[in-house]
């Protein structure tokens, strides 16, 4: 006589089975890429200060990586869509706003804080619609390839290294990059013409022939970038802290031959002149941080008060401040001065 296995055995097994295949099609399977230039949004939802809720448009534009070859990859640019009010003219431009940096992490979190919609884009929507596109690559387009990058903790009376920080830094650079090479990412589809190209993308799919531009710093380099190769695009633009499409002031040794003509018309002005240390201001600046690398300069801050404390400025804090304390390039002389004189108290307060 035969035994029979039951049926619920047959059921467990026959489950097991399709879930095991459907486990090994999820690990190994792959999604088509979406199309380049499609579009795909959704309403967002705003609370206001006053407990109103206003809708706009949330979205992820799909676009080329490398628009110089015809067999690039997609990848994802997020927006933001705010619609203008009704009494707004409809005939005016959409103002398109682009993020300096660049480094733009999205709009979900800024929008999170109460009033910050009010402040920063409710106004325009009087004269017409307002879009915000992301930045290629960063924050809540996709993929980040972002680095997030800090420097390993260090004891306060140790002084500051910064030819290891460099390395570092560029050792997890490398590593990133190596990472996204190996992953098939196209790096060199990173720039900011393709970076024009998406807000024409972007535009095109909202329907908008023409948009102004509102933007500063790499958000200007962007902009200008965008009336460069699409100029019929762009029916006006404003522009701050400006960085021209040929220019890449984020260099550092380029940052610092603007600090030289400052220096040089600083040493001429009768107003300095009888201040200025020897050698001049640059050279002055220079040996200072030199100086600091070698022997830190520690100094008594809050001086009288009872949270008194010692301040240690090494090579790399005093090449923080070798740039401004106040972060005024018009007062950059006085305080090369104030410092060259042995006076830290407003580097270290």
């Amino acid at each position: 006589m035969k035994t029979q296995m039951p049926r619920i055995l047959f059921l467990a097994i026959a489950i097991l089975c399709t879930s095991q295949t459907l486990a090994q099609r999820f690990r190994s399977g792959k999604a088509d890429s979406p199309t380049a230039r499609t579009l795909f949004s959704f309403p967002e939802r705003i609370a206001l200060r006053n407990g109103d809720i206003f809708t706009s448009r949330r979205g992820l534009m799909f676009v080329p990586l490398n628009r110089t070859k015809s067999s690039s990859d997609v990848i994802a640019v997020e927006f933001y869509q705010f619609p203008r009010s009704a009494s707004a003219d409809h005939e005016t431009p959409p103002i398109f706003i682009l993020k300096g940096g660049p480094g733009f992490e999205g709009l979900e979190r800024a929008l999170a804080e109460p009033g910050r919609f009010e402040v920063s884009y409710r106004h325009f929507l009087d004269v017409s619609d307002v879009v915000v596109v992301g930045q290629r690559g960063i924050g809540s387009s996709k993929p980040n390839t972002a680095v997030d990058w800090v420097t390993k903790p260090r004891r306060a009376d140790q002084p500051y290294d910064d030819e290891k920080a460099v390395r570092e830094f560029q050792e997890a650079l490398s590593h990133e990059r190596q990472y996204w090479v190996n992953q098939g990412l196209d790096l060199s589809g990173f720039n900011v013409r393709e970076c024009a190209a998406d807000v024409r993308d972007v535009a095109d799919a909202l329907g908008y022939k023409q948009i102004s531009l509102l933007g500063g710093s790499f958000g200007s380099h962007w902009g200008m970038a965008i009336m460069r190769f699409h100029p019929n695009l762009v029916a006006r633009a404003i522009f701050t802290g400006m960085e021209g499409p040929d220019h890449t002031w984020d260099h550092p040794g380029w940052i610092w031959n603007v600090y030289k003509r400052v220096a040089t018309d600083a040493e001429a002005s009768e107003e300095l002149r009888a201040r200025i240390p020897e050698g001049g201001l640059i050279a002055r600046m220079e040996s200072l941080v030199e100086g600091a690398k070698q022997k830190p300069i520690t100094r008594t801050v809050f001086r009288g008060r009872p949270n008194e404390m010692t301040a240690l400025i090494d090579g790399w804090a005093m090449q923080r401040v070798s740039r401004g304390i106040s972060g005024k390039l018009k007062d950059w002389p006085a305080e090369v001065i104030q410092m060259s004189e042995g006076n830290f108290s407003n580097a270290v307060v």
